[in-house]
């Protein structure tokens, strides 16, 4: 997996790789957390709840906030708007997609080109 870049990026936010933790750094807004992978994939279904119920609702205003208390950070909260969750809920989804795709191909024998 790539080091000096990130893995993947949204408007909001990046994750990284930190091959020598075996974590992957989350930054969003405020939230700078390392997170395995299986809190990465909790946290990925909390917040793909929460966004399916913000792409459904039909009384979402943009200026009501969210506060969410993700993972790995004691309890402390951040506060973010919808489109801001929905953001979130893109690049932990993306983030686990080439988790797994990164996964499949070392299982595989597949190597990056250097």
């Amino acid at each position: 997996m790539p080091t000096n870049e990130p893995l993947y990026a949204s408007c909001y936010g990046c994750v990284h790789y930190c091959p020598y933790e075996g974590q992957f750094r989350l930054y969003f807004g405020e939230i700078q957390c390392a997170l395995e992978t299986e809190m990465l994939r909790q946290f990925d279904r909390k917040i793909a709840r929460l966004a399916a119920g913000i792409e459904h609702s039909q009384t979402s205003s943009p200026a009501v906030s969210i506060w969410l208390c993700p993972p790995g950070m004691d309890g402390q909260a951040f506060q973010f708007y919808p489109d801001e969750v929905l953001d979130l809920a893109d690049l932990l989804s993306g983030s686990l997609t080439l988790i797994e795709l990164n996964e499949f191909l070392a299982e595989n024998g597949f190597t990056q080109a250097s």
